[in-house]
């Protein structure tokens, strides 16, 4: 009987929702915080690729260019 009646009362539901709600909050901000993490570092690789990229192509026309 106890059972029913704690299955049934309001302030029963509305706790086990603020904690679900709760979890799902602090859930959404890591996934947040992992997929900020996520483009800081493919900024940083595109930038370390743009520099690798850059200095190739210097390197080619130094390559080809006359000695001064």
């Amino acid at each position: 009987m106890l059972a029913e009646y704690l299955l049934e009362s309001p302030a029963l539901i509305d706790s086990i929702t603020a904690k679900v709600t709760a979890q799902a909050q602090l859930t959404a901000k890591q996934k947040a915080a992992r997929l900020k993490k996520l483009d800081d570092a493919i900024g940083a690789a595109r930038g370390e690729l743009h520099e690798a990229e850059k200095a190739a192509a210097l390197r080619e026309i130094e390559r080809f260019s006359p000695a001064a």
